[in-house]
């Protein structure tokens, strides 16, 4: 899945992580929050900023599944 908005935040998002390696997660978040490109944080734009995020942040603790966890159904 490409297209403009995402080809234009890619590569921002990708230095911004790149910089922040090995530093807290919330210094991270607040330097994406920060490089934002595009003009409002709202719109499809807006949409496919956090999903590229989603993508390349690393997955935390918290997203993982734990091992004795039983499923529902």
């Amino acid at each position: 899945m490409s297209g403009y908005w995402r080809d234009i935040a890619r590569p921002i998002i990708a230095e911004v992580i790149a910089n922040n390696k090995g530093g807290p997660m919330n210094v991270t978040k607040k330097a994406l929050f920060d490089a934002y490109p595009f003009n409002e944080r709202k719109y499809y734009s807006y949409k496919v900023w956090l999903n590229e995020i989603k993508k390349q942040l690393p997955k935390t603790k918290l997203d993982a599944v734990p091992k004795n966890q039983l499923t529902l159904f």
